[in-house]
């Protein structure tokens, strides 16, 4: 099933559907859709339903109400109905905002591991990166993480929150690792010490934070991998823990510096794909069927 946007969609909210939707549905001002080939059975986007105007609740001094069938505003829809498993739903502002700052969210991660992938480059050429750099690196990618998990559509409320708790762990512990650590070289007399310094130096330091971010990480390639199908994303589910487990196993120190920072590029380039993927993707692939959050938020 594919989702095309019909003339009635095309108007004043036509720049926020185009803006959402660029690479799965093109419109023109015609209203005419172009279709892609659909995504993987669990990942093709709910059928729309005959069209049936949405007409909101107005009070007689003219401001709107919500709907009471909706139950959102006017302004808010921006499709729909579509027929979910449970029952229908409608495409909302909030929804595309979501599904938006869930890839912005990864796009600010990918950019991280694109300059830590650099700056391992230039360790490998002898030109070492200061520790300022990877742990910049670092916690822009943690921040992008963090986003990124706040606003992901898992259909599994166990597994979102085994995700962020993973995601918790990771960063309070990277967080009291780099706290413990600076007030111990600042009492003897020492500069401040970088956080991705001492875990190069440390690998079992990984288990103390860091570590369970990647974890969370891999989750979502993993997540998007089984989803849509994406080439890209299974190679990054193999490749993540390959980096941080290689590392805490030994791994790289046998096979060599040149190695790891082969594998980290082949890792960004694979995530720079991703990133640049995802906003090519219509919302509703990345919302999923909303009738099936709201069944299982009743359910539990």
């Amino acid at each position: 099933m594919a989702f095309v946007v019909p003339s009635a969609a095309v108007g004043k909210d036509a720049g926020v559907l185009r803006g959402s939707y660029s690479a799965a549905v093109w419109v023109d001002d015609l209203g005419r859709g172009r279709r892609r080939p659909a995504l993987a059975h669990i990942s093709r986007r709910p059928q729309r339903r005959a069209a049936r105007p949405f007409t909101p609740l107005v009070s007689r001094a003219g401001e709107e109400r919500v709907n009471m069938k909706t139950g959102v505003s006017g302004n808010d829809v921006l499709s729909g109905p579509y027929e979910g498993r449970f029952g229908e739903w409608y495409l909302t502002r909030a929804d595309v905002d979501e599904v938006q700052a869930y890839r912005r969210g990864m796009a600010v991660t990918a950019a991280a591991a694109a300059v830590a992938a650099v700056a391992l480059l230039a360790d490998v050429a002898g030109s070492p990166a200061s520790g300022v750099v990877w742990d910049a690196a670092f916690w822009m990618g943690v921040v992008g993480l963090g986003r990124a998990l706040q606003n992901i559509h898992i259909y599994l409320a166990p597994i979102h929150r085994f995700l962020k708790a993973l995601y918790v762990v990771g960063v309070g512990g990277s967080a009291a690792v780099t706290l413990v650590l600076n007030a111990q070289s600042v009492a003897g007399g020492h500069g401040l010490v970088s956080l991705a310094e001492w875990l190069a130096q440390h690998p079992i330091g990984w288990l103390a934070g860091a570590g369970w971010c990647f974890v969370a990480l891999t989750g979502i390639f993993f997540k998007e991998a089984f989803c849509f199908g994406r080439a890209e994303a299974l190679g990054l589910t193999i490749l993540t823990p390959l980096l941080v487990g290689g590392h805490f196993a030994g791994l790289w120190r046998t096979a060599g510096e040149p190695a790891a920072a082969t594998v980290a590029v082949v890792a960004a380039l694979l995530f720079g794909v991703f990133a640049v993927h995802k906003f090519e993707q219509a919302a509703l692939d990345d919302l999923g069927d909303k009738s099936v959050f709201e069944y299982l938020r009743r359910s539990s």
